[in-house]
């Protein structure tokens, strides 16, 4: 997870994905492929649950999974063949 912390931390992309996901919490609706698109909505929702594993304390992640998934993490991110998956110990394996 060192890369969402990385893109977080940039100071152009960092602050865009931020605002972006408060616009999107101000929207009204709780349906991200209507917002979105298929394809798009499906790569937000694992961004979303990314970040909000990663940085649990900027709560606008979670706000969007709450919002636009019902507050489900994105279930791949839960899969031991994913490649950030996080094991029961919280270890998380990353692919190389």
């Amino acid at each position: 997870m060192p890369e969402a912390l990385a893109f977080l931390t940039h100071p152009v992309l960092g602050y865009r994905l931020v605002e972006c996901a408060h616009i999107l919490t101000n929207l009204p609706g709780t349906d991200a492929v209507t917002v979105l698109g298929p394809v798009d909505a499906q790569k937000f929702g694992s961004l979303m649950t990314l970040l909000a594993r990663t940085t649990p304390g900027v709560r606008v992640f979670q706000e969007v999974l709450d919002q636009y998934f019902g507050g489900e993490p994105d279930a791949r991110h839960n899969q031991p063949h994913h490649p950030n998956h996080r094991s029961a110990n919280g270890t998380v394996r990353t692919s190389s």
